[in-house]
């Protein structure tokens, strides 16, 4: 009910606030999320802090604050992501959205979650679509990036580290061991145990959001949008999750969009691994993806502040035109 709610919801708000508030009032809901977050991590520990077991007498501490670090770590790149489209559309300040992205990259990289960090980054390439397709832009951002490694790698390798490719994604993971990344932190054999369960019903599902009961061990749902629509709804329901991914897919394709193209690339990547879209409550992810499917079909746009004033002088001058009746 709660799902069916939302989606009577989002096109009617869509229709009454526009891109601009719409996106503005999304954008402020994240960040009071992302605040009420670091006062839980700074004040309430018990609540804010995470604790992750990674072996039987290892705990790797996250910044939780008020869900799983990993769901933290989406909206803080849902933040950044919809700042940068509001910045790149100039009806805010870069300033302003600047602001807002240094938080968003700040409980980031304290919730380190790995995942949201990539498709972050993958996000602003979409978002900055335009900047990039400028030859002499392109060139000048590989050639940042080139000094960028290879002043890391000098830092690392004057200091006395020892910086091959073996020991750096050693110190990408929790566990110590690169096992972690070549099984995507234990995502495949929970993929595995999916199909397993999908198998056992493939038509009808287990029923909606029944991952929780269903999956084994510490996973709560699938670690993918598609195997979770399946297990939850059988075929039908994988049908319709990937009729909306390859949706997006033609829309960032062949009608781009930077102020939300962002944003889909970080959905449909991070969907891969994470199952952002059923949960037994509708939270953020599902509330960013249903506007994203009506965004274009709604004629959603942000216009610039010369084409409103100028939208509003037409209007403010048609009501006081003197009527053209005969008295």
């Amino acid at each position: 009910i709660s799902l069916l709610c939302i989606l009577l919801l989002m096109p009617a708000a869509m229709r009454q606030l526009g891109g601009y508030r719409l996106l503005l009032a999304v954008a402020a809901g994240l960040i009071a999320h992302l605040l009420g977050s670091w006062v839980a991590y700074w004040y309430f520990p018990d609540i804010g802090v995470y604790h992750e077991p990674v072996d039987k007498s290892t705990v790797f501490e996250r910044m939780g604050g008020l869900g799983h670090p990993n769901e933290l770590g989406f909206y803080s790149a849902y933040t950044v992501l919809i700042c940068a489209g509001l910045g790149v559309s100039r009806r805010v300040s870069w300033w302003l959205v600047g602001a807002a992205m240094l938080l968003g990259a700040a409980t980031l990289m304290s919730c380190y979650s790995r995942t949201a960090m990539v498709v972050c980054c993958i996000g602003l390439m979409f978002t900055f679509q335009d900047y990039w397709r400028q030859r002499s832009n392109a060139i000048v951002g590989v050639g940042v990036v080139a000094m960028l490694l290879v002043a890391l790698f000098i830092a690392l390798g004057t200091t006395g580290f020892d910086w091959t490719i073996e020991r750096i994604l050693v110190d990408l993971t929790k566990t110590g061991t690169t096992d972690e990344l070549t099984t995507i932190t234990g995502r495949t054999q929970i993929w595995q145990y999916a199909v397993q369960q999908i198998v056992q019903s493939p038509i009808l599902g287990h029923g909606y959001c029944s991952a929780r009961f269903i999956m084994e061990g510490d996973s709560s749902h699938c670690h993918n949008v598609l195997l979770n629509a399946l297990l939850f709804g059988g075929v039908l329901s994988g049908m319709v999750v990937l009729a909306m991914c390859l949706y997006q897919l033609y829309a960032i394709t062949l009608t781009p969009d930077p102020i939300v193209d962002g944003l889909a690339a970080c959905m449909l990547v991070g969907g891969l691994v994470e199952g952002l879209l059923y949960a037994p409550s509708p939270a953020a992810s599902v509330v960013i993806w249903i506007m994203l499917l009506f965004w274009r079909q709604l004629n959603m746009q942000i216009p610039t502040r010369e084409l409103e004033a100028s939208i509003y002088r037409s209007a403010t001058a048609s009501t006081l035109r003197p009527s053209d009746a005969a008295p």
